[in-house]
């Protein structure tokens, strides 16, 4: 899939398990998408050892759980960059990853 179609399939499930105003989905899932690059690009520089301190990832996980307050879908986080590093847990329960530990958030 191409990165665009990656990020309106994310945009659907969101607004699917969300059901706020088209305004509120649209502008949730563009936070989501660039706190979520800023924690990949964080956790591939930590991997490398770029200098990168495990604070800088806790204060970027910090961020997208106060974008998500009171929006009923939770959040679990991963460190290797290898995979997707921040994960929705959806009330319906709806995974779209591997391990079925929650909706990946698209990065690349």
């Amino acid at each position: 899939m191409t990165k665009r179609m990656d990020e309106l399939e994310f945009a659907a499930i969101v607004a699917r398990e969300q059901g706020g105003s088209p305004y509120y989905v649209a502008s949730l899932c563009d936070d989501l998408i660039r706190l979520s690059k800023l924690h990949r690009t964080a956790c591939e520089r930590y991997c490398n050892e770029e200098g990168f301190v495990p604070a800088t990832i806790e204060r970027r996980e910090a961020l997208i759980v106060r974008a998500l307050e009171g929006s009923g879908i939770g959040v679990t986080f991963q460190h290797d960059p290898r995979g997707a590093t921040v994960k929705l847990i959806v009330p319906s329960g709806f995974t779209n990853d591997w391990g079925k530990e929650g909706v990946c958030v698209p990065t690349a």
